[in-house]
Formats: C-alpha cells, structure tokens, sequence
C-alpha cells in the first residue's frame, strides 16, 4: 500500500468505528473497562474479519451499509445514553412511520453529517483504496481464524 492509500484506509476504518469509538465513553450500559474494551474489540474484530475476506475496496463498499446505520446508533447513545438494543431495532422497525420520521427530525443535523461522511466515504474509496485483498493468503487465514475465534468466544461466554 502506498502512503496516500494508507492515509485514506485508516479514515475509512475510522469512519466505520466512529460510533463504537462514541459509544465506549458515552454508553452507561457498559459499566466496567473490561466491557468497554470487549465491546471495542468485538467492533475490531467484526471488521478484521471482513478485511480478511474480501478485496479491500470491496470490503469498503460493503461495510458502507453500517455507516448509514451509524446515524441510528449516534442518535441512540444521545438520548438514551446506551449502545443499540435489540429492543430499540425492534421499536423502530415496528412503530409508526411518523414517530420514526419525528425521532429523526429531532436529530437531523445528524442526518444530515452522515449522509455527507457516506458522500465522501464512498468517494475516497473509489479514488485511493486498490482492489487488492490486505495481504497474504496465509495472513489473511490466521488473522480471520484469531478474529472469528474471538467472536465465537464473545457470544459464548
């Protein structure tokens, strides 16, 4: 990779973090730094694996669809000071249109932000990440075995 294209895969990586980055100062649902630091690295994680499989402008392109829900997650950290529930999508997916338009609304400046970070995400992906795989086929395996090991343990234990 060159210099310039490694500039613009850590904004990118950046930008897909950024609520879970928000997430571990503001949520008072995860009490301890031990919770703080799992749910960062599970973040991590879920996104090395994906590196792991796919072409790297390919990867972006796909993990796109989290940016986009990155707005939801802002909004729920704001009002309710907590990472997003099961219960939250659920009300959301259940509840009236106009309710969800005017929890929105509230929030638009929000909206708004991340639809121009999605606007120049995608452009910065298309312009300077190759379509070239992070590395080595065997790295590549090792790091998706650590990273899918460490998820399964996640939801195990």
């Amino acid at each position: 990779m060159q210099r310039r294209e490694k500039i613009v895969f850590v904004c990118l990586l950046v930008f897909l973090l950024l609520p879970n980055i928000v997430g571990v100062f503001l949520a008072q649902d995860l009490q301890t730094m031990g919770q703080r630091a799992i749910y960062m690295l599970t973040s991590i994680s879920i996104y090395g694996l994906g590196l792991c499989i796919w072409r790297r402008r390919t990867f972006f392109y796909v993990a796109s669809a989290g940016l986009l829900f990155s707005a939801i997650e802002f909004v729920h950290l704001i009002i309710n000071q907590a990472t997003t529930s099961l219960l939250f999508v659920f009300t959301i997916i259940k509840s009236e249109k106009g309710e969800f338009l005017e929890l929105l609304s509230t929030y638009w400046p929000i909206i708004i932000v991340f639809f121009a970070l999605w606007g120049v995400y995608f452009y910065l992906n298309h312009r300077f990440i190759e379509k070239e795989y992070i590395g080595r086929r065997v790295v590549r395996y090792s790091f998706a075995g650590m990273f899918g090991a460490f998820l399964i343990a996640c939801v195990v234990g």
